[in-house]
């Protein structure tokens, strides 16, 4: 793990992939070399759920707010 400067200053904490393990992007199929989170794992150790790398999340925030009408939706 390394601790990387945000805009705001702070410092985030990067997670790696285990020794002989690879995070691979569920999109465009990129290797992942680290993530602002750890990712969670079944009770074998595997990761459960999908990884994306920071281009597709970006791209699939970006689609998912405009399905949702962005932030300022008003209920």
């Amino acid at each position: 793990m390394e601790q990387r400067n945000n805009f705001g200053g702070e410092e985030k904490q990067m997670f790696h992939p285990n020794e002989g393990e690879k995070w691979i992007c569920a999109e465009c199929g990129a290797e992942i070399t680290e993530l602002p989170f750890d990712p969670r794992r079944d009770e074998n150790g595997v990761i459960s759920g999908k990884l994306y790398c920071h281009d597709c999340h970006k791209k699939r925030q970006s689609q998912f707010r405009n399905r949702q009408g962005g932030y300022n939706r008003r209920y």
